[in-house]
């Protein structure tokens, strides 16, 4: 698999790597080593190798800023795609007051402070998520009584075939933690519409939500953010794995945070796959047990 991938990153003028870690992927800084990975940096590339991919049977996995996914300690050899390049981009509309369109590779973060700054209104949930686009818009990102489906209007695609496509939000059906766009398809671009508000009532609420989760998140060591979706009903899953006594629970150079229940860090980066798997499974037992709840994971494990 390694030398046909060789072969058809080269057919297209790609440089795959062999020595990259999942650990450098993801920002709980968990993996192990990962044989088959390159960074794509347009959308004609991205797209030939796609096709070339699908042409040969070959199975694939593409990587944002890695915020919601840990890797196996030994990862299986399947290609690893990154987007780069031109698929970091941040435009206005030129000819739409409130409309943008962002590269998939571009920061969720970044976005949303570029645009209250700029005095627009409606994203101000989003300034403290790690994610990229493509994976906020896949995973419709959320906080604070807001979410991504509510400002995307379209989205831009490469599909199975390597297709490109342009579609309305209302085509997928985006639900809680979940936007229903295939797990095959590669997320490429957003169009999102903001309402025209007041710059400084934007960046007060900014930061006020950023308070709020330095407050009562371990934002400040690596992790994967919220393991576990919130069950349909309350209470949310960190007060239901507090109560069963997770808090302070480690397992090797893994901890569920004493901050945050639902939240598993990876404080002195020496956190093995094999740790924090067995701390989701003591904390999914744990609740099943006491209040009959199967907690559904919110973060993505690839062995």
């Amino acid at each position: 698999m390694l030398e046909v991938f060789k072969r058809l990153t080269n057919s297209i003028d790609l440089q795959p790597k062999e020595e990259v870690f999942g650990s450098d992927l993801t920002v709980i800084g968990i993996g192990g080593k990962i044989p088959l990975f390159v960074e794509v940096n347009t959308v004609d590339q991205l797209s030939k190798l796609i096709k070339l991919l699908k042409k040969e049977g070959l199975l694939y996995r593409v990587i944002g800023r890695g915020s919601n996914i840990f890797f196996s300690d030994t990862p299986k050899e399947i290609p690893l795609i990154k987007l780069g390049g031109d698929f970091k981009f941040f435009q206005q509309n030129s000819d739409d007051t409130g409309s943008f369109k962002v590269g998939a590779a571009y920061s969720l973060m970044q976005f949303a402070r570029n645009v209250s700054n700029q005095g627009y209104a409606g994203i101000e949930f989003a300034g403290g998520i790690p994610a990229s686009i493509g994976g906020a818009v896949f995973m419709n990102a959320g906080a604070y009584g807001g979410e991504l489906v509510n400002v995307i209007e379209k989205i831009d695609l490469i599909n199975d075939e390597g297709e490109i496509i342009s579609a309305k939000s209302s085509d997928f059906n985006f639900k809680y933690r979940s936007s229903g766009i295939p797990k095959e398809w590669i997320i490429i671009g957003a169009e999102i519409r903001l309402a025209v508000g007041d710059r400084e009532r934007s960046l007060k609420l900014l930061e006020e939500n950023n308070a709020k989760r330095r407050a009562t998140q371990p934002v400040q060591y690596p992790s994967s953010g919220s393991c576990f979706r919130n069950p349909p009903t309350p209470p949310p899953a960190g007060v239901l794995l507090d109560q069963t006594g997770m808090k302070g629970m480690k397992r090797g150079g893994a901890e569920v945070s004493e901050m945050h229940a639902n939240w598993i860090v990876n404080k002195e980066r020496l956190a093995k796959a094999v740790d924090v798997l067995s701390l989701i499974e003591e904390g999914r037992s744990r609740v099943r047990e006491r209040f009959n709840i199967d907690l559904e994971l919110e973060v993505f494990y690839w062995d």
